[in-house]
Formats: structure tokens, sequence, C-alpha cells
């Protein structure tokens, strides 16, 4: 269990549950009470952690399990930029959805970042299925750095994504949170398209 502890994102219970399964029946009633193999796990999760938390951006290396999708793909491309640095998660299917969407939503969180990193940025569009659609974030960026700079540096990759995919990104109207440099690279990146701030 300290070995999955380790490796796994499966909250405790999954660990424990998952390895009573795997276990012989006539070993489990020697195995450790689940309350103590829940203090285990966190102790060892609160340790690994640690071990392998990175002290500076540049330390800081995403591994592959978080690299590529459950069907084998690729969808995290590291981006550095001098001093600052964006971690861009999207797919070529998701890409070729922000290509059919007449419309997107770009989004800045804080609150939930990790501290190497200044923000969350997502994209946001519509994806029909018939006649019905939804809005789902296709992207994901975490930036180091809030700067019109580095927006344009997200959208120039995620151009240059849809470039090489064949495809060409010209959302008719952009909204984006009430940032200058959000909308200035919108403005740049995407000339034919609307954009508005929104507080």
């Amino acid at each position: 269990m300290k070995e999955l502890a380790q490796i796994s994102n499966d909250q405790p219970a999954q660990i424990i549950s998952n390895a009573i399964a795997t276990t012989l029946r006539e070993i489990q009633p020697c195995l450790p009470r689940k309350d103590a193999s829940r203090q285990q796990i966190k102790r060892t999760k609160r340790v690994y952690d640690e071990e392998v938390e990175s002290k500076t951006l540049y330390d800081f290396t995403l591994p592959d399990e978080y690299s590529i999708t459950l069907s084998g793909m690729y969808f995290a491309k590291d981006i550095t930029d001098g001093t600052k640095r964006i971690l861009l998660f999207t797919t070529s299917e998701n890409v070729k959805w922000l290509q059919e969407a007449k419309f997107w939503f770009m989004n800045e969180t804080f609150k939930t970042m990790p501290t190497l990193f200044r923000q969350l940025y997502s994209i946001h569009a519509p994806v029909s299925e018939n006649v019905t659609f939804r809005i789902i974030p296709l992207v994901y960026a975490l930036m180091s750095k809030k700067s019109e700079e580095l927006y344009q540096r997200l959208f120039q990759e995620l151009n240059e994504l849809a470039d090489e995919n064949e495809l060409e990104l010209k959302p008719g109207f952009v909204l984006t949170d009430d940032e200058k440099g959000s909308i200035n690279a919108v403005k740049s990146e995407f000339p034919s398209a609307q954009s508005k701030g929104c507080h």
C-alpha cells in the first residue's frame, strides 16, 4: 500500500479497497485496521509529496502520467519564454472544437494554484453533439506570470498547434476576464474576433 500511495492519485479509501481486493482471502485478517492503513497512506503521500516538490519553476518537471491522455495522446506542452513558463494542456481534438466554435470564454483562476505558478488560465467553448451543445473547458494553461506577452505566447502556441493539425483558429467572439493583457493579446493574435472583457 505504501508504494501505491506514492504513485497513485486515488483517495486512501480507494487504495485500501484495491489492496484488499488483490490480497488472498486467508491473508486479509492479518492486514492492519482500515483507520491505521488510512493514516499510513496519508503520511506516505505527505512525505513523498514533500520529497518531489520542486523549489523553483525551473526545477519542476511534469511527470509523464500527467502529460498523456488515457488513449495515449500527448496533451501537455511545456513552454519556456525567458524567465516565464506556461504548461499548456489540450488535445488536437479540443483544438478542432475550438476551430468549430463561434465564441470562446476565457477565464483565469488564482486560488487553486500550485505555488510555482501565478494562475490557471482556461479557454471554454461550445461543443455540439447533434442539435444540443454544452460549453466545456478545452484548454488549460498554468502560467508563471500575468502579462500581455505571455498571453500572446499562449495564443501563438495554440495557433501553431492548430497549424500542425491543419486547423485554423478564428473565433468570432471572445469573452475574457476584464484584464487588459489578455484582451490585448486576443486582439493581437485573433484580429478577426470581437472581444469583450467582463467583471
